[in-house]
């Protein structure tokens, strides 16, 4: 299996890759309707998904 970040979250496709950090307190959601994922593929890294 390939490891890989998907551009529509693949639990619900209304989310749509918004921003990529390594430092999770980068991310902010300020009121909107967000995931937030954490991967580690060779590197660790966050995953802000937006409904937007």
């Amino acid at each position: 299996m390939t490891a890989r970040v998907y551009y529509h979250h693949p639990e619900d496709s209304q989310y749509s890759l918004a921003y990529v950090t390594q430092n999770r307190d980068d991310i902010t959601t300020s009121g909107q309707d967000a995931i937030i994922e954490y991967y580690d593929l060779d590197e660790e890294f966050f995953v802000l998904y937006t409904n937007q």
